[in-house]
């Protein structure tokens, strides 16, 4: 350990973590340090789609006059809309029920936050009765999909963290390009929990734990023989007596919300764990490559939330304002998910949650009217998520049932902040911490890594390892645009349709090849769901 430690000493230069380097070329990917290159829309390699414009919702009648319930007329434009972007033009409209979407390649989008509002008069126990989950969980603009899992194979062999490819019994329903689900079940000597705290403690041992389970959506890259391969590798080992199997993926992909403002009543906060329930936008159950960009919301108990088995999710350019509330962000059961370019212009009891078993989810770019922000650990194992190039006087304190465990599983990571942060004192899960801090050096490979750095390059990780994934330049700040830019009532490309079952997609596309790869996969994982629920 000592020799390995000088040998990392002599190769890092001043100013770069022997965890990476400059370059990362001192970075080991199964290491201690994970790979966070998949986060965001479409695994983060293409930028957001620009979506046409499909309809408008004053043509459902609509009328955004700030008094007028427009709730039926979203809905319909929503339910009558097969694909596209629906319209919002300036306006207040009051919506006093909820908004619910349930399929695939739909875009709600405004013509600016400080121009088209979405007003929410009602909480959600006003409309659907008092819940203590209101205060966590919900929205009222909700995305989930219909149709429920069935199991397609269970899995005759395991992996080591780092595979991306799985042993399994039955191929006759895994096809190249598709999406299924890899379910694992702890066994009566609770191995699983302690293996996503790194072996150095015991999962939480809340009724609603028993047994832990963990799902992990995957896109199937090929199918050769008896072994599935995967797009991305996997953030633990895989063991037979955790019960593996894959599940189908009922989910909803391409899902967006652009450009408006989500307004709720400028009430007293209610206080913790008392919210009646003024959430913004809620994802749940099925969501993947889906977004929310250039928003504002305002007056919320809970901004934005995902929930059960979302993935690929990109939050880009959301300000929150108004009174104080509950979470700002609470990410729940969430996978490789991007959320960047957040200002807190109001205060929040938890700025940032990462909370049961999420998973690969990177938090960059954060700046606040003055506020120190939480980076809460809400417990129950958050494991392997990034919070880079924070730009904000930052904090790690954490909520959460004191039943489910430490407030964070291993290897999270928190690189390149602005100010001075403090670890926490569940630091010896593996945590790594590189960037200033108020307390001396600890490197040690398998507890805690704490690397003070005045001036760490790069200070944005996400994006130094998007970069050597894809073989980008470091002047490249993301991926590129997946379709052509189009004005509001411009004239686009058309998508294209769908290929035929079991193409022969590559792992690695070209950079003008992989917006119409992702296009492509999007519909094809809608026309399957669509075919199973029939």
């Amino acid at each position: 350990m000592l020799l390995s430690l000088l040998l990392f000493t002599n190769a890092a230069h001043a100013g770069s973590s022997q965890l990476w380097g400059e370059e990362g070329e001192l970075w080991d990917p199964t290491g201690r340090l994970p790979d966070f290159s998949y986060a965001g829309y479409a695994q983060g390699e293409l930028a957001l789609p620009k979506v046409p414009v499909e309809t408008n919702v004053t043509k459902f009648g609509a009328v955004g006059d700030g008094l007028t319930d427009d709730t039926e007329a979203f809905q319909a434009a929503i339910d009558a809309t097969d694909r596209g972007a629906i319209y919002i033009p300036e306006g207040t409209f009051r919506i006093e029920g909820q908004l619910t979407i349930n399929k695939s390649l739909i875009l709600l989008r405004g013509a600016g936050p400080d121009k088209t509002i979405l007003d929410f008069p009602n909480s959600l126990t006003d409309l659907f009765g008092e819940a203590a989950q209101w205060s966590w969980n919900g929205g009222l603009i909700e995305v989930k999909p219909t149709g429920s899992a069935t199991t397609l194979s269970t899995i005759s062999g395991g992996a080591k963290r780092g595979d991306n490819n799985l042993l399994v019994d039955d191929t006759q329903h895994l096809v190249g390009a598709e999406m299924v689900v890899l379910h694992l079940t702890d066994d009566s000597e609770g191995t699983l929990g302690r293996h996503l705290y790194a072996e150095q403690a015991d999962g939480g041992d809340c009724s609603y734990l028993q047994p832990i389970t963990l799902s992990i959506p995957l896109r199937i890259e090929s199918v050769r023989e008896n072994a599935v391969h995967f797009t991305q590798p996997f953030r633990l080992d895989i063991r037979q007596e955790w019960q593996p199997v894959l599940n189908s993926y009922p989910n909803v992909d391409n899902v967006g919300f652009e450009s408006f403002r989500i307004r709720f009543p400028e009430n007293e906060y209610a206080g913790h764990l008392n919210e009646p329930g003024y959430n913004g936008i809620f994802m749940k159950g099925g969501v993947i490559n889906s977004w929310a960009k250039d928003l504002i919301i305002e007056n919320a108990d809970n901004g934005i939330l995902t929930d059960q088995l979302s993935k690929w999710i990109t939050v880009d350019g959301v300000t929150f304002e108004g009174r104080k509330g509950h979470h700002g962000l609470n990410i729940a059961h969430t996978a490789d998910s991007l959320f960047m370019n957040l200002h807190y212009g109001s205060e929040w009891r938890h700025y940032l949650t990462v909370d049961h078993r999420s998973n690969g989810n990177v938090f960059k770019k954060i700046t606040s009217d003055g506020f120190q922000i939480s980076m809460d650990h809400h417990r129950d194992s958050p494991f392997e998520n990034l919070f880079t190039h924070i730009d904000t006087d930052a904090n790690l304190f954490n909520g959460g049932n004191t039943c489910a465990g430490y407030p964070g599983g291993a290897r999270n990571t928190f690189w390149g902040h602005a100010y001075p942060l403090v670890p926490p004192y569940w630091k010896h899960i593996q945590t790594n911490l590189v960037g200033p801090t108020t307390i001396e050096a600890s490197l040690t490979q398998d507890r805690e890594w704490i690397e003070p750095l005045e001036d760490l390059l790069p200070r944005d990780l996400h994006q130094a390892q998007l970069n050597r994934r894809m073989g980008w330049t470091a002047q490249d700040t993301g991926p590129q645009d997946s379709s052509e830019t189009e004005e509001e009532t411009g004239d686009v490309r058309e998508l294209p349709e769908k290929p035929q079952a079991g193409c022969a997609c590559s792992s690695s596309p070209t950079r003008d090849t992989q917006g119409l790869l992702w296009v492509i996969l999007g519909l094809f994982g809608l026309q399957r769901a669509r075919r199973a629920q029939r």
